[in-house]
């Protein structure tokens, strides 16, 4: 991943997008190993509490919110349940 794109991520969502705490891990929604890109509709910041819980409720259940998307999909087209915001397209987050 770029700075440049780390940065832009960071500056759009500045706390975690799942629980609103401080969130310094770059997550992807559409996983790197199943095609996923590193750009502004696939990355989401969020605090590690909430990253490792993703990955790993992922295995077990599904994780719904939009924090994973699955390999046919594509990340546009999938909104996030951000943060006191609720579902959102992250195409429809204006850049700060």
């Amino acid at each position: 991943m770029t700075p440049e794109v780390w940065a832009a991520v960071y500056r759009r969502d500045r706390r975690c997008v799942r629980c609103g705490g401080e969130g310094w891990h770059v997550h992807h929604r559409k996983l790197r190993s199943q095609g996923g890109q590193d750009d502004l509709v696939n990355c989401v910041l969020m605090c590690r509490a909430c990253h490792d819980t993703v990955h790993s409720r992922r295995a077990e259940i599904g994780e719904p919110g939009g924090f994973i998307v699955p390999s046919w999909a594509d990340p546009c087209e999938i909104p996030v349940d951000y943060h006191k915001i609720g579902p959102i397209l992250l195409t429809q987050l204006e850049q700060k």
